[in-house]
This record gives C-alpha cells, sequence and structure tokens, in this order.
C-alpha cells in the first residue's frame, strides 16, 4: 500500500527540519511523554484510494497531512502562527517528494484551522492536502 509510502516521504521531510528546530514531534500513533514547552503532532489523514483508469491499473492516493503545533498557553498565537509560517515554506504548494517507486506532491498550500485552547496548552492544526498516482 502506497499511503506507507507517503506518509515516510512527508515525515522524513518534518523530521529533518523539525531536529533542525529543536522541536520534538510525536508521531500518530506512538506513545511519548508531553514534552515541556513546544512540540508538533502529526497525522496522515488519507482519503479512499481510487482509480481513473478504465483496466483499474491506475492508483491515486489522495489525502490531507496535518500538523499540530503544540504551545504553552498563555503566550499568544504569535509563537504557533511563526511555526506554521516555516512549515508553509517547507512544504510549498506543488512541492514534489520523490522515494522508491513513488512521488507525492503537496497540491494546495498550508493552512491554518481552527486553533484549540486546553487547560495546559494551545493547539493549532496545521495542514495541507497531497496526491501521489500509480500508473
Amino acid at each position: 500500500m502506497s499511503q506507507a509510502k507517503v506518509r515516510a516521504l512527508l515525515e522524513g521531510r518534518l523530521k529533518t527540519w523539525a531536529e533542525a528546530q529543536g522541536l520534538a514531534v510525536h508521531w500518530q500513533n506512538v506513545m511519548l511523554p508531553q514534552p515541556a514547552g513546544t512540540y508538533l503532532q502529526c497525522f496522515l489523514l488519507p482519503a479512499p484510494t481510487v482509480s481513473e483508469d478504465l483496466l483499474g491499473a491506475h492508483r491515486s492516493f489522495t489525502g490531507v497531512f496535518q500538523i499540530s503545533v503544540v504551545i504553552e498557553r498563555g503566550l499568544g498565537p504569535g509563537p504557533g502562527e511563526s511555526i506554521a509560517e516555516s512549515l508553509s515554506a517547507l512544504f510549498p504548494n506543488n512541492l514534489r517528494l520523490t522515494g522508491p517507486g513513488l512521488t507525492v506532491q503537496v497540491i494546495s498550500p498550508v493552512s491554518c484551522g481552527r486553533s484549540e485552547q486546553e487547560p495546559d496548552c494551545y493547539y493549532l492544526p496545521v495542514s495541507f492536502a497531497y496526491r501521489a498516482d500509480l500508473i
């Protein structure tokens, strides 16, 4: 299944950048203790796989890659919005990432969703759409 390849390409780029920034990342379904300060949570949210040819050989893998920026409560939205700007530069619209047997393309600009304030932290969801085709 190529969603795993899509995940590897997107998460690999995020991991390299986050390490350079000194930011921890909570990967999907990996239990880690909540770090102090700012960190990221990421989620691959795939849409149903489709085939757009009459032979049924084509596969189109689409979905949304979401990165939640988690910051301490009481700092205002600025620190989270700054990281969102950096993520927008990291995953520009039409970016292509190529790995073994698959190229995934960012097909929408990075955008921020509705922020949420919890008792101990502030979440800012940042996401973009992707697509990868196998023919």
